[in-house]
């Protein structure tokens, strides 16, 4: 009898643990994050849109996510934004395949339109005259 509890336990204990550690990104509007980045700080998410990359001279990130919650009015010019950063040590996460546009800090350039899903994790930085406040981490790409 106590071995079947001290097994129940035990298997109890390895569903909650294992529960915990694998916690699945979710789809989020960018707005949401835009808005309150702090309450999503460490979260895992999923979001999609086209990837720009800045190419002219000035502060801030390489890439960054223009997003959109419908893609039919999608203007490149007005999306909200969103800094991408690689997850530190993947190799094999080359951002530079998957630009669609490039910025020059004045004007669009079309390369290729592709929307993109990623999945990663939103980290908030706090407030700097030079970068956004918050990046999301990029750990995979879901769909091209």
């Amino acid at each position: 009898m106590k071995q079947k509890y001290l097994l129940a336990l035990a298997i109890l204990g390895i569903l909650l643990v294992s529960g915990c550690i694998g916690e699945k990104p979710k789809q989020v509007n960018a707005s949401d994050i835009i808005d309150n980045p702090q309450s999503y700080d460490g979260k895992a998410v999923t979001l999609s849109g086209v990837v720009v990359r800045n190419v002219g001279n000035f502060f801030g990130p390489e890439y960054e996510l223009a997003v959109f919650d419908n893609s039919k009015e999608f203007n490149v010019e007005t999306a909200d934004q969103i800094a991408l950063i690689p997850k530190e040590g993947s190799s094999l996460l080359d951002l530079s395949r998957t630009v669609s546009y490039t910025f020059d800090g004045r004007n669009y350039s079309l390369i290729e339109y592709h929307a993109i899903t990623f999945e990663g994790t939103i980290h908030y930085v706090g407030e700097a005259s030079d970068s956004p406040p918050f990046y999301f981490e990029v750990e995979g790409i879901l769909e091209v």
